[in-house]
């Protein structure tokens, strides 16, 4: 009896051992998925776009600048982040997503992701005067 209930003990240590994350490798994977969803890139893009639409800045500056937010993006943002993704994703989650986006659907998918923020830009511009309207008569 007294064995069955280590044995027991033992199973349920190693399983609760198991389901503790490493902090730095669910970083790592955070960092994966974020570069191999199109989320870095698409905020970077979007960065430059922004910049380059203010003007004033030589395209060194602005590399600079990108680079800065860039490292800023991983080291600061991240991190911050991680608590909300920790509710809904575990590191075994995280890394099935980038298996996922390591294949040839899910390289598609990220070219798509960051493709289609630019493209889809003028038809989400073109609806806003139309989601004012629904706006404005659902609060009516």
């Amino acid at each position: 009896m007294k064995k069955a209930l280590f044995v027991l003990l033992a199973a349920f240590a190693l399983t609760v051992q198991a389901q503790v994350e490493n902090p730095k490798e669910y970083q790592h994977e955070m960092e994966l998925f974020l570069e191999n969803s199109g989320v870095e890139q698409t905020f970077s893009g979007t960065m430059i776009s922004t910049l380059r639409m203010q003007g004033g800045l030589p395209e060194s500056q602005l590399q600079k600048v990108v680079a800065a937010v860039t490292k800023s993006f991983r080291e600061d943002f991240i991190p911050s982040v991680m608590p909300v993704y920790k509710k809904y994703f575990t590191v075994e989650d995280l890394k099935a997503i980038n298996r996922f986006y390591e294949t040839p659907v899910g390289k598609k998918m990220k070219k798509f992701s960051v493709v289609s923020t630019q493209e889809l830009q003028p038809y989400v511009v073109q609806w806003q005067p139309k989601l004012q309207q629904v706006i404005m008569n659902a609060m009516q």
